[in-house]
């Protein structure tokens, strides 16, 4: 093993970031967080340019790095081929950027130096009119930055330190220079990708598109696909075929709609057909018309059943299925050590991505775009001091230790290292998320008032009525502290209205109840004393019409 000398991989980049560092493979995509022990012994290699696993050892040693230590290091480091095994004298190596040595001064800060990922969506034009579109309402409301100016922000990113421009829109295909763009940023060194919406590509973009592009990520037009069922399949496949024959890597993003998860298995045995890299299963998000959310909104049960159907779909197709940020709570079961090894980190919001609409406006993600979540611009700004100080950007970055976080039922959740919910559904969206569909609360009688007051809003919403004995042996209190706190919870009220309310028999129910009394009062019984509508299917009416689902921010 002596005489094997280490070289650093050509597609690799490595940044300094707080107690750590990053290593970015440029050919992938893939970030990989490492410690600092492991990134000085990758700054000792790049400084060298090559070294045998003795000298590493001994020029470890001297920055007193453990031995045991750095050998696993060099084992995981030459299996995910950060690291190369080599016979050559030299290897030439990219990205000379790091001039600093192993005894310089760490960065006090825990937090990137700069976003891993910028969402750039360059222009809100699109020539569709798609009703799921969540950009529709950003129509005209950014004026698109010229050619000269779209390379500006490629020079700031670059700068920056940013890895990765993800491109989309709109319809990022309808603008002349994309190409232009796409090349100067690839010779800045940023890995660049394009999401579209497109039917068909001409070829000759395509070949452009190739030299400076690593992917390209296809929103599935999901109604076609069902309505049209095959010759909607094979012109997918063949724009699919067509992309991957200039060398592109391309995906598929579903959009998960309420129609996409009742058709789900039908979508993903389409999709297993594919020579596609990965599908990516996008939450849905509030479209500009509120009619279209109530429908096409999934209800708690919808993605419980897309949880079971994930899993079975990973079972049966050879597929690289991956959620975004907004659906980690489908992964909740998993331990945290296997979350962590597969990089989820819930939302990452002005953490390890930025958003930038088509004027250079900054926003911590390309969901929160609105005055309210305005950090600055690109062109105008000092982007460190955006980064480091801005407060929207603080308020993402440090979402979990908020206060009002804190009192969330996602705070209790054992997923919430790597879920936390996205906050884009809250009504402010500052807030924590209302929607995950079963929050992995086992410890009942563990949590303290804010944690039950959290978990119990969760749980009535299938009882609509509780007594103070039942509330009692669920968390584990007394009966002073049951009735205490359930005469605090503004949605409820006592059954019997003479009733104290004191007594362990003593009922609370649901104020909502009380309207469906009402209501049932006013259509009227038989003469049997049986009501025409049965307090279900009241219930029913009243959630259809219920547009309180729709964040209020989003108005």
């Amino acid at each position: 093993m002596e005489t094997d000398l280490f070289v650093l991989a050509e597609d690799i980049r490595l940044r300094q970031e707080g107690f750590g560092g990053l290593v970015f493979n440029k050919r992938t995509g893939d970030t990989i967080d490492i410690d600092r022990e492991a990134f000085e012994l990758l700054l000792l290699i790049r400084l060298n340019q090559f070294l045998s696993q003795k000298e590493l050892l001994e020029v470890a040693d001297r920055f007193g790095l453990e031995k045991e230590s750095i050998l696993k290091i060099i084992k995981e480091f030459v299996s995910l081929g950060v690291i190369l095994k080599t016979k050559a004298l030299a290897v030439e190596i990219e990205d000379r950027e790091l001039n600093f040595g192993i005894a310089q001064n760490w960065l006090s800060y825990q937090h990137l130096s700069a976003p891993e990922t910028v969402h750039w969506a360059i222009t809100y034009a699109c020539s569709k009119d798609c009703l799921d579109c969540y950009a529709q309402e950003h129509k005209g409301e950014f004026e698109d930055l010229n050619t000269a100016g779209a390379l500006e922000v490629v020079d700031k990113l670059a700068e920056w330190g940013v890895f990765q421009l993800a491109i989309g829109g709109g319809e990022a295909l309808e603008r002349d220079d994309l190409t232009k763009i796409t090349k100067y940023a690839h010779q800045k060194g940023l890995v660049v990708h394009i999401t579209t919406g497109v039917d068909e590509i001409d070829a000759g973009l395509l070949k452009e598109l190739a030299k400076s592009v690593t992917s390209l990520q296809l929103g599935l037009k999901h109604h076609k696909l069902l309505e049209e069922g095959a010759e909607e399949f094979a012109r997918l496949e063949s724009l699919v075929a067509k992309i991957k024959g200039f060398g592109l890597e391309t995906g598929i993003n579903l959009m998960m709609s309420k129609s996409v998860i009742e058709n789900f298995e039908r979508i993903i045995s389409y999709l297993s057909r594919l020579d596609s890299t990965r599908v990516v299963l996008l939450r849905y998000k509030p479209p500009l018309e509120i009619e279209q959310w109530l429908k096409e909104k999934p209800s708690d049960y919808d993605l419980i059943e897309l949880e079971k159907m994930l899993a079975k779909a990973s079972r049966e197709y050879d597929l690289d299925l991956r959620l975004d940020c907004g659906l980690s709570f489908l992964q909740r079961s998993l331990k945290a050590s296997q979350a962590k090894a597969k990089g989820l980190r819930g939302c990452v919001a002005g953490e390890r991505i930025l958003a930038l609409a088509p004027d250079g406006s900054i926003f911590p993600c390309s969901q929160l775009v609105g005055p309210d979540f305005k950090a600055g611009n690109i062109l105008s700004n000092d982007l460190d001091r955006v980064w480091k100080e801005e407060s929207i950007i603080k308020h993402y970055r440090f979402f979990k230790q908020q206060g009002f976080f804190k009192k969330s039922i996602c705070n209790y959740c054992a997923a919430v290292e790597f879920c936390g919910g996205c906050p884009v559904f809250s009504d402010s969206g500052r807030k924590a998320d209302p929607a995950c569909p079963q929050p992995m609360v086992s410890h009942l009688k563990q949590l303290d008032s804010n944690g039950r007051k959290a978990e119990f809003k969760r749980y009535f919403e299938d009882q609509y009525s509780v007594s103070v004995k039942e509330y009692m042996e669920r968390y584990g209190v007394g009966q002073k502290c049951a009735v205490k706190e359930l005469r605090s919870i503004s949605y409820l009220t006592k059954v019997d209205k003479k009733a104290t309310g004191k007594k362990q028999k003593d009922r609370y129910y649901s104020i909502e109840e009380d309207s469906i009394e009402v209501v049932q009062g006013a259509i009227g019984y038989t003469s049997g004393g049986v009501p025409f509508a049965g307090q279900e299917e009241i219930r029913g009416w009243i959630s259809e019409d219920d547009d309180r689902s729709y964040p209020e921010w989003k108005r």
